[in-house]
């Protein structure tokens, strides 16, 4: 490479370099904006332990070829061919007629979920999360019918306790086939709809470990907002944490001006910035969140919220998330009928007490 071209490369880098380490004077938090970002960062970190939702939720995902769908299946049902085999003597008969039986139902899975990947899967659902515990009941639509609000829900997932501790269990009943099974590990993954509540991903943490002093330890933190560091980040618009520093620009929202501002936040080295939009009086009701990985132009992760209740919670939500190529992952549209935050739940709703006439099966690896 010639001189000439090194040059020109040097200009173009200082150039960039000096827009992006550049502060808008005119994006600078101001004190009251400062207090508002504050109260929703540690809001989000008192978080809501308790939550009793029920929604209607539309999910999409890319079709998956049909090896890979019955890869999977076959992954699922790994914990009861162990048990067949356990149970049975080697090419015996009994053997034969109960691997025979869960290879059909194999089938029917995979057959089932080839089938319904052609439609949004149509969900109903009731969400009980008390501290560690956590319970799901639901029921989805048949593919490419509608969701009668009528239908019972036809299965139950419960988690019970910390996934780290020795004394976690999870059960599930399907409802149609009376089965009830219970094992020492999540058969199922759940997402804390509390989050709804709050700023989402990372931003709260950010703010608070940017504006405040941790009292808590390596690994569990606890941030005091402090005084010095709020002083600096309005004069400056940057939060530091560790070696980084975030740029963090506000100003009102173009689509409505007197009731809504719009945060960008953004590691200083990159031209990519997270953006929320909040109401002006409460940056923790967010209507609009867009994500983005450093370095990479596109957005990865997409939220809308709308019609926010008293308790300050939407009960109109779209999430949506892309890869890194920005190739959808999956889309979520909720509806939320009811919504209770922090309600007294009994402890019953999380114990292993199958229906009458339902059949048991234990896959813990110790049983009680």
């Amino acid at each position: 490479m010639d001189k000439l071209k090194i040059a020109v490369l040097l200009i173009v880098l200082l150039v960039n370099t000096s827009v992006y380490a550049k502060t808008d004077t005119n994006s600078l938090p101001n004190e009251e904006q400062i207090q508002k970002l504050v109260a929703a960062a540690w809001k989000e970190q008192e978080r809501i332990r308790d939550i009793d939702i029920t929604y209607y939720k539309e999910y999409t995902i890319p079709p998956k070829p049909a090896e890979q769908i019955r890869k999977e299946v076959e992954g699922f049902f790994e914990n009861e061919r162990n048990m067949i085999q356990q149970t049975y003597e080697p090419n015996s008969q009994d053997m034969k007629i109960m691997l025979k039986k869960m290879n059909k139902a194999i089938e029917m899975n995979v057959n089932s979920r080839v089938k319904r990947q052609q439609f949004p899967r149509l969900i109903h659902s009731r969400v009980r999360i008390s501290g560690k515990n956590q319970r799901v009941d639901s029921v989805t639509a048949e593919p490419g019918k509608q969701l009668d609000p009528n239908i019972p829900f036809d299965g139950t997932y419960v988690n019970v306790g910390d996934h780290l501790s020795k004394d976690f269990f999870s059960f599930h009943y399907e409802h149609k086939i009376k089965s009830a099974v219970i094992e020492d590990e999540s058969g199922w993954v759940r997402r804390d709809p509390a989050r709804f509540a709050h700023m989402p991903l990372g931003i709260p943490f950010l703010l608070r470990a940017g504006l405040g002093v941790n009292q808590g330890t390596e690994t569990n933190h606890f941030f005091v907002p402090d005084a010095n560091k709020m002083e600096e980040f309005k004069r400056t618009g940057i939060l530091k944490i560790s070696t980084e520093k975030f740029q963090v620009k506000i100003t009102p929202d173009t689509n409505a001006p007197k009731t809504r501002d719009r945060t960008e936040v953004g590691p200083l080295r990159y031209s990519q910035r997270d953006v929320i939009i909040c109401d002006k009086k409460d940056y923790s009701h967010v209507y609009h969140a867009e994500f983005r990985i450093p370095g990479i132009d596109h957005i990865v992760y997409l939220r809308d919220c709308s019609n926010f209740d008293s308790q300050g919670f939407p009960h109109n939500i779209t999430e949506i998330q892309y890869d890194k190529d920005g190739n959808l992952k999956e889309k979520s549209v909720y509806r939320v009928i009811k919504v209770e935050l922090n309600p007294s739940i009994s402890a019953e709703v999380f114990e292993f007490h199958p229906p009458e006439g339902y059949k048991v099966v234990d896959h813990r690896s110790k049983k009680p």
